[in-house]
């Protein structure tokens, strides 16, 4: 079987976690792909369309049927970007499987391989992170601060991916797992 030329790297983590960071590392080594995420689409949605947001701001984004504009809009990027023939390193939460589903089935179907990264950084970490974050909250749907969001996340959201979930699992645990990870996705891709 020949190697497909595009490759979908998936970022599965709660908030905090470290998806953009470590996206932002990734895309360095790997600047061919597109960085898709969805707090500027978030951002953008609420800058350009308040009325729209203010009653986005309130629905439950995990229904795939009616998904919220800010997935909408996220997912047509994505597409469009698998259609013309680029790879996409994606940074958004990731954090219900029928939403990976569907992503991964976008990707297969476009002829694209997916990793899966798991940032699979403890609570406690998190909780941490959150209460010493300045990330602004003005976007956030259904939470107050990043501290209820993260609470939300794991008791309604976050279902922990399958290692068999994508065409490949790599699984980040702390700081010293991001650098070796980086390096086997950079020779997953440029391998022959």
């Amino acid at each position: 079987m020949n190697k497909p030329e595009k490759f979908v790297i998936m970022m599965v983590g709660k908030t905090h976690s470290g998806k953009t960071a470590f996206a932002l590392k990734l895309i360095r080594k790997l600047p061919e792909f597109i960085h898709l995420e969805g707090d500027p689409i978030h951002v953008f949605i609420l800058q350009n369309f308040p009325l729209i947001w203010i009653v986005e701001k309130n629905r439950d984004g995990r229904d795939l049927k009616n998904p919220l504009l800010k997935h909408r809009l996220l997912n047509e990027v994505f597409i469009t970007a698998l259609e013309r023939g680029f790879s996409v390193i994606l940074s958004s939460t990731n954090l219900q499987r029928n939403v990976r589903e569907f992503l991964i089935q976008e990707s297969h179907e476009r002829q694209a391989r997916v990793a899966l990264v798991y940032l699979n950084i403890p609570n406690e970490t998190l909780l941490e992170r959150v209460r010493a974050s300045t990330k602004p909250t003005y976007f956030l749907n259904q939470s107050r601060d990043f501290v209820e969001l993260l609470k939300r996340q794991e008791l309604l959201w976050f279902e922990e991916p399958w290692l068999d979930e994508a065409d490949w699992y790599l699984e980040i645990r702390d700081e010293k797992d991001i650098e070796p990870t980086i390096e086997k996705l950079v020779a997953l891709v440029k391998s022959p």
